[in-house]
């Protein structure tokens, strides 16, 4: 239910706050006074997209606020319990930035949506017309019937469905399909490529194509040391071998001596370590050509497979036991699919009876209904018949209604706007137990009808208003009577403009807007035997 309403700057009306009370709410006053204001306040709050002409002329922004209280909801944002109320906040700025907040957070329009749910819901003229869309029709006949949703288990056929038949085409291509990755698992099987080969292979490519560079630079290095007309480490030695001789003499040597003599064992052990460098060298062309080959197929493959040929093997290996086993996936996949059917085919035939057995009492209840809203020779069916299926079933409903006696039942769409209304109304207080809504609220639901079916239709909001929210737009005193909440809704002009006020009336001037409303004619001609009816009494 809406608890608090508060408005500012918001078409006519430049602040307005209005407290709602838990049973029958009613706004009146004079066309164009600016109760669409109020309602488009509650659009706001329910998730409708905003309009910046909404603004009212001269301001920079609007606000809407509203205290609610919803029994379900489904936020992603933490939130009260659902036995407290919470705070939904719309801020509308001339330069086009909105913003929406629940209990001062941050959200999205389709979270807001998700927030409210059908917790609160808006019927208006528009809403009777939207009565006449089938999809509409089955859901009131489903919510009646409590059915059970079809919309999981179809998806589940459709599923298998669809997996069948994925099936099916692969082993219609599968022979031409297998072929081909034998034919690419046999390439990738042949070049037998070892993990890390390839960076094996580059480091040999690059050793063998400077293996006779380095072969001669070694060689010049060796004979350099130990070889040629005065090798280096032979000279050494001797002059080593003069300075020991000499250390008696100056022992002060002596450290100097030690350290060319290691020096000399390390220049012969470079030696060494080159000249076996050298005869590991492999200069034989035929390996480098290897090598070249070797690489290019590495490359080869990479162009055909991609950088991740190595995976690609295995997914090659994997989709062609997927070709072997094809037999065996569609027989199991066939089999799943008849034992969705079956289950399927029983869940929509008890899915069927129940709404025709729905379709039979909701028709009774709502036939019931129009008689006392003074269309008792209206004549209202719900039809049920077989169709092809869908996430909703197999089912095509529709609602079929005539006004008039001996004429023959017609669909919705071409009903009449002011019987249309009334037909939503008996369909909405048939529901009424069913409804999940915590608020109903009607604008003018009244509209196109005459003063004596106001009259009723005042007695049956009042009744509804017993175990839910209402909150009603009307023109007719017969219904504003039944009000335990009444607010005017006036315009005043001002030199700044026409301004829009919403008061609570209390019974010294509620008397004064039924006045108004009737302009001093009394309608209490039908109130009696509205009242010994339905066991009420007006306020």
């Amino acid at each position: 239910m809406i608890e608090f309403l508060k408005i500012e700057n918001l078409i006519l009306i430049e602040k307005a706050e209005i407290t709602f009370g838990p049973h029958l709410n009613i706004l009146t006053g004079e066309t164009g006074a600016g109760k669409s204001a109020v309602l488009s306040a509650i659009h706001l709050i329910l998730g409708e997209r905003a309009d910046l002409q909404l603004i009212r002329n001269g301001a920079d922004f609007a606000v809407v606020e509203a205290r609610v209280k919803i029994a379900h909801r489904n936020s992603a944002i933490p939130l009260p319990s659902p036995s407290e109320s919470i705070l939904v906040r719309r801020e509308l700025y001339r330069s086009g930035r909105n913003r929406i907040f629940v209990e001062d957070q941050l959200v999205s329009l389709q979270e807001l949506k998700s927030i409210i749910g059908r917790s609160i819901e808006l019927v208006d003229q528009s809403s009777a017309h939207f009565l006449s869309d089938e999809g509409v029709q089955r859901q009131l006949l489903d919510l009646y019937a409590s059915s059970p949703d079809f919309t999981p288990h179809f998806e589940r056929q459709i599923e298998a469905e669809s997996k069948l038949s994925q099936l099916l085409i692969k082993q219609k291509t599968g022979l031409e399909r297998q072929k081909a990755i034998e034919e690419d698992l046999k390439i990738l099987e042949e070049i037998d490529y070892k993990d890390g080969e390839e960076e094996i292979l580059a480091a040999d490519h690059a050793l063998l194509t400077h293996a006779q560079d380095l072969v001669e630079k070694i060689s010049e290095v060796v004979f350099l040391l130990s070889e040629g007309s005065q090798p280096i480490l032979p000279l050494l030695k001797r002059k080593i071998y003069q300075f020991e001789n000499l250390l008696d003499i100056a022992p002060q040597l002596r450290e100097a001596v030690g350290l060319l003599k290691n020096g000399t064992l390390e220049l012969e052990e470079a030696a060494c370590g080159l000249v076996a460098q050298a005869d590991c060298l492999d200069t034989d062309p035929h390996r480098l050509s290897y090598i070249e080959e070797r690489i290019g197929q590495i490359e080869s493959l990479k162009r055909r497979f991609g950088a991740a040929f190595i995976e690609k093997k295995k997914q090659l290996q994997d989709e062609l036991d997927g070709i072997v086993h094809l037999d065996e996936d569609i027989d199991t996949v066939r089999n799943l699919l008849k034992k969705i059917q079956s289950e399927n085919h029983l869940f929509l035939h008890e899915l069927t009876q129940m709404r025709k057995s729905a379709a039979e009492h909701l028709t009774k209840e709502v036939s019931k209904e129009l008689q006392s809203l003074n269309l008792g020779h209206g004549h209202f069916v719900i039809t049920v018949q077989p169709k092809l299926i869908c996430s909703h079933g197999s089912d095509a409903i529709h609602f079929l209604f005539t006004a008039n006696p001996g004429s023959p039942l017609s669909s919705l769409s071409e009903v009449s706007g002011g019987e249309l209304s009334r037909l939503l109304f008996a369909i909405k207080t048939a529901l009424a137990s069913r409804d999940q809504s915590s608020c109903l609220i009607f604008d003018e639901i009244d509209s196109n009808v005459g003063g004596e079916t106001a009259a009723l239709l005042g007695a049956k909001l009042e009744k509804m208003s017993s175990v839910r929210q209402l909150i009603c737009v009307t023109h007719f005193v017969q219904v504003a009577k039944r009000a335990k909440n009444h607010y005017l809704v006036a315009k005043s002009t001002h030199s700044s403009g026409a301004i829009t006020t919403v008061t609570q009336l209390n019974s010294n001037n509620r008397q004064n807007e039924f006045d108004r409303m009737i302009g001093n004619f009394s309608i209490r001609k039908s109130e009696a035997h509205i009242e010994s009816e339905f066991g009420l009494g007006c306020s």
